[in-house]
């Protein structure tokens, strides 16, 4: 391990002397599940219909030929402001509990989610309406900054040794719930309703219905007590006055490495349970109805196995399992996005569930490996800051990049190279990770 992390927190001078408080008694894994659950659900639902309705956002919003790309362009453009987030909501969550940070999280989510739906279109308010969106999804990326993260520390820290892996995956499974339910959600408006209605104000009905994942996160993650893990560094005065300063002191190579891993794990998911269903309508000619089946039957396999392989990586241990997982990224992209160009419906629904099961190896141990990669005094803004970063920088302007990437190079399979790319990365990254299924956080 590199000198600057074998420190301890007292050689860092960073001790906090932050007076004892009382929390609400630490929750059951179970009621742990359900209270991160919630805001994921409600972060990954919004994230899932900006990006199932760009075809329709981009006529909606961005006039000339290049709506498409200028709709992914602000949704990319939103990601970048998540490492803010991620640098205040990770002070938050270190200094003052996970409760805290989670609970402004959610709430900033909730109303812009709100906002999104209520948004007047190009035609009613000109170019202010390009404008407002860019703000509300720039919004929207703050609030999200200290979501991930946050939920992956509350998991594993109120989870016994091994069941880590366990209950870190259920943070991906409720992500993958909620692009399940918003491709749902859009495959189901556009059977019911004419084009020129989801044009006109279908498109809406997703956003609003945000609010029946908006109030029961609020609610739950008021009513929710703080993690054994934490809860001890404040009985013993030990919680970091200054997060962001001690990480650069005792956790710099482990954040690269956060960052090396995370690359993959953004772009699969990005490309293949987002912007994949506008990839099969504009590169390989089906219908959008279609194109959201498959993400819906894609994610519905996804969620099916996260918690398996999650479990499995505390038998087995997490570095097995990631480094299958991203070996086979980097071998099969390429070729199945050339197969599902030329294949039938049933064709395509195969290989998207295959790349589902190979994502599951990654995602079940992908929360776990993380968070367990930092201490607890600091992990909320060690694990934020790289991991978002990463998502402003490679996930978030993914669909932006494929698109690009088709244009430049006229090939309809030239999103598989930014996977490919991405899957050697993570794997040579991987490779360095010491195993740590099972033993006692720091």
């Amino acid at each position: 391990m590199a000198a600057e992390e074998s420190l301890t927190v007292a050689d860092t001078g960073l001790a906090s002397g932050r007076p004892r408080t009382s929390t609400p008694p630490p929750p059951g894994l179970r009621r742990t599940i359900v209270t991160v659950a919630a805001g994921n659900l409600l972060e990954w639902y919004d994230f899932g219909i900006y990006g199932y309705f760009a075809l329709v956002l981009s006529e909606q919003f961005f006039p000339g030929d290049a709506a498409l790309l200028l709709t992914f362009a602000t949704f990319g453009g939103g990601f970048l402001a998540r490492p803010l987030g991620a640098v205040v909501f990770g002070h938050i969550g270190d200094r003052y509990g996970r409760r805290r940070a989670l609970l402004l999280s959610v709430f900033g989510m909730a109303i812009v989610t709100v906002l999104m739906g209520c948004l007047p279109n190009f035609a009613q308010i000109g170019y202010a309406a390009p404008i407002i969106l860019t703000v509300l999804r720039l919004l929207q990326g703050f609030s999200c900054g200290g979501e991930w993260a946050g939920s992956a520390a509350y998991m594993i820290e109120t989870a016994p040794d091994h069941r880590r892996g366990f209950a870190g995956s259920w943070q991906e499974f409720s992500l993958v719930l909620a692009l399940m339910a918003s491709s749902g959600t859009g495959a189901l408006i556009n059977a019911v309703l004419t084009p020129e209605a989801v044009a006109s104000w279908g498109w809406r009905l997703p956003f609003f219905a945000g609010i029946l994942l908006a109030v029961p996160a609020v609610v739950l993650r008021f009513r929710a007590g703080e993690t054994p893990a934490f809860e001890n560094l404040q009985t013993d005065d030990r919680t970091a006055a200054a997060p962001i300063k001690e990480i650069f002191v005792v956790a710099r190579i482990r954040m690269l490495k956060a960052a090396g891993f995370a690359v993959l794990f953004t772009v699969a998911f990005y490309v293949l349970l987002n912007y994949l269903s506008t990839w099969l309508v504009t590169s390989a000619g089906f219908s959008p109805t279609f194109a959201l089946v498959v993400v819906t039957v894609e994610n519905a396999v996804l969620a099916i196995l996260i918690p398996f392989t999650g479990a499995w990586s505390d038998k087995v241990g997490r570095r097995p399992l990631l480094l299958v997982s991203s070996g086979l990224f980097a071998v099969l992209s390429y070729p199945m996005f050339v197969l599902m160009q030329h294949a039938s419906a049933a064709g395509v629904l195969a290989l998207a569930v295959l790349f589902a099961i190979i994502l599951s190896l990654f995602a079940g141990p992908g929360p776990s490996t993380l968070a367990e990669l930092f201490p607890t005094r600091v992990r909320y803004t060690a694990l934020s800051i790289p991991y978002q970063t990463v998502i402003a920088v490679c996930g978030g302007f993914a669909p932006f990049i494929a698109t690009l990437l088709i244009q430049w190079t006229h090939h309809a399979s030239a999103p598989s190279w930014y996977l490919v790319l991405s899957a050697v990365v993570t794997f040579a990254t991987v490779a360095t990770f010491a195993e740590t299924a099972r033993k006692p956080l720091t």
